[in-house]
């Protein structure tokens, strides 16, 4: 037997494995540079010893295959093909890990028209100068969208939500959860100027007090929601109300407002809501 699994094990037990019938060993992916520092501490530490595991068992292979025939045994061959599948596996797991942390900060997907500015959490831009023509661009946590005087940005996350943002305007997303089975369970997001537009999706209609969006003037709780706001460069603006029901808490301190569908308030520079009204012009 020894004999007759030599040739095989001379292609099994050496990197990268190309024996036809062998199965290979998947290289270990990268980690993404927007993830949590404690969750790319763990992961790092995860790789390092795999590759240290690789390692070991490469050298070991290599001393296996450099005796001669009569000194293998079935014994080390078997202890040998049994570390390289339990390295496949776990090799498996650590990528299989990655990818559902990659999801868990992953946010969606933009498509950008005009002047706009995407700026990640570890420092990378993406502007329309050099998006290379894309008209679909992923958006990660903390990534911060700006629009110029022609830019326009459409942001779709999993959950189906729609982000619409217009000309001369500033979003950041400060937060998005995902549930032990990849979906979407909270998302908030801060908007500081511009024109905004939100369609809801799954989160706001599964679990409302989950989404949330931050004003200047306050922070809006969405309750299965179409709605608008403007902030000018002074801090004023308004919200419109097209769908569904709103809360509004100012950050003033002032009584939280509860704005129901086709209605709208006001808010001034300083910060100062107006009463609900209706949106008479729509």
């Amino acid at each position: 037997m020894i004999v007759a699994v030599l040739c095989t094990l001379a292609m099994l037990l050496t990197f990268p494995f190309a024996s036809a019938h062998a199965e290979k060993i998947p290289a270990l992916v990268d980690i993404p540079s927007n993830l949590p520092l404690e969750v790319k501490e763990k992961l790092s530490r995860q790789k390092q010893a795999l590759e240290q595991e690789l390692s070991d068992f490469q050298k070991a292979a290599v001393v296996f295959n450099g005796k001669d025939a009569k000194d293998q045994t079935d014994a080390e061959y078997e202890k040998l093909d049994s570390r390289r599948t339990s390295y496949i596996a776990e090799a498996r797991a650590f990528n299989q890990s990655v990818y559902h942390e990659r999801l868990a900060h992953f946010i969606g997907y933009t498509a950008p028209k005009g002047e706009f500015s995407i700026k990640y959490s570890d420092g990378r831009v993406l502007t329309n100068a050099n998006a290379k023509g894309n008209i679909v661009i992923p958006v990660e946590l903390g990534a911060r969208v700006t629009t110029g005087p022609t830019g326009r940005v459409q942001m779709l996350l999993p959950d189906e939500t729609v982000f619409t943002i217009g000309p001369n305007s500033d979003m950041v997303v400060d937060e998005f959860v995902y549930d032990p089975d990849n979906n979407p369970k909270k998302i908030a997001v801060s908007v500081t100027k511009g024109l905004f537009r939100l369609l809801t999706g799954k989160v706001a209609h599964k679990d409302p007090a989950n989404m949330k969006v931050k004003l200047p003037v306050g922070t809006l709780g969405i309750r299965g929601t179409d709605l608008e706001t403007n902030v000018e460069s002074d801090g004023s603006g308004y919200i419109k109300l097209y769908s569904g029901e709103l809360e509004i808490t100012p950050l003033d301190g002032s009584p939280m407002i509860v704005l129901q569908g086709k209605n709208m308030v006001t808010f001034k520079a300083d910060g100062t809501l107006g009463k609900p009204e209706p949106i008479n012009h729509e």
